[in-house]
């Protein structure tokens, strides 16, 4: 069968592993371009109620919107039973992986609220100070 622009769309099954593209609208300048999910319920054809870390999405997707993908996703054993949009996912995903980048620089032992990542109740990460040995928030 053939889908947007001419390309092969093929058919998925339940438990199948597929990433859907996150629009350009929907995710941050250093947001991830693609979600990863699992097929939960095949609704009609080519239509796919998919799955992600965080729950159940809200619209069905067609064959031609997703991408079978082989990796392994540990955290997509375990969805939760709660409806979200993709784009409610998107910006938890975007706040997430802000937190995680977050570095101080700091030139101290990184032990009062002047550092950033003390502020917030974060552990200095290696990217924060890789040539400072005096932290202390590690």
């Amino acid at each position: 069968m053939l889908g947007r622009g001419g390309r092969i769309v093929q058919s998925f099954s339940i438990g199948d592993v597929v990433r859907l593209r996150i629009p350009g609208a929907d995710r941050t300048r250093l947001g991830r371009k693609f979600l990863p999910c699992k097929v939960l319920e095949i609704v009609r054809d080519n239509l796919y109620r998919l799955g992600c870390t965080l729950g159940t999405l809200d619209v069905c997707y067609q064959a031609a919107d997703l991408e079978l993908t082989l990796a392994n996703f540990h955290e997509l054993e375990d969805i939760p039973d709660t409806t979200v949009s993709l784009t409610e996912v998107a910006r938890r995903l975007a706040l997430v992986n802000s937190e995680e980048s977050r570095v101080c620089s700091c030139q101290s032992d990184c032990s009062t609220r002047r550092c950033s990542c003390k502020r917030v109740n974060s552990i200095c990460s290696q990217s924060c100070h890789p040539n400072n040995h005096q932290c202390s928030n590690h």
